[in-house]
């Protein structure tokens, strides 16, 4: 039941964003509203300064009397799926691609503060990662990135780009369109 200071919201949510919800708050022990509610709290409250030794002090005290008491936890493949549900996109093709990979096709050190131009690279490369992925797993992503191909002249796509590209350049649309027609393939 919202206290007085709540207001109620309603908010349209796909289906398995929805179960996904559900399922975790299950998981949690929590219902799906206060779970929802505290992740948009999260979102939206402004960081603050941190006394890291109060912390670490009350985290072994915690850890010292969960000692022996936790059970370990299984998680299955179904669990990773719907977590990754409620990842961006852009972090989702991060842990995909992997590191190395993304600081190819961002053009920028993976410990570096993103600029604007990686920032758009990283989520022209999440758009085309999330259309593959809708026909591939995660593996066949990562290798997609990597093979050679035909129609980039003989070149793999991270090479096909190069450094310094831009969503908007001819060489982008050309990996993005070959991405679509390699997803109408396997679709077929």
């Amino acid at each position: 039941m919202p206290d007085s200071d709540a207001v109620i919201l309603p908010v349209p949510l796909e289906r398995p964003l929805y179960e996904a919800l559900f399922q975790l708050s299950a998981m949690m022990g929590r219902s799906a509203e206060e779970l929802a509610s505290e992740a948009i709290a999260a979102a939206i409250t402004l960081p603050t300064q941190l006394d890291l030794e109060a912390l670490g002090t009350a985290m072994l005290a915690d850890l010292q009397v969960l000692q022996g008491t936790l059970e370990p936890v299984h998680i299955t493949e179904e669990d990773v799926a719907a977590m990754k549900r409620f990842l961006l996109p852009t972090d989702a093709a991060q842990l995909m691609l992997g590191a190395e990979l993304i600081s190819r096709l961002t053009d920028q050190a993976p410990d570096a503060t993103p600029t604007k131009e990686a920032s758009a690279r990283l989520t022209a490369v999440a758009t085309v990662c999330t259309l593959l992925n809708n026909a591939l797993s995660e593996d066949e992503v990562r290798r997609w990135w990597t093979q050679p191909r035909y129609k980039l002249q003989g070149k793999a796509p991270t090479a096909f780009l190069g450094g310094g590209w831009t969503p908007e350049d001819l060489a982008f649309r050309l990996v993005a369109d070959l991405a679509e027609a390699d997803v109408a393939v396997r679709s077929t």
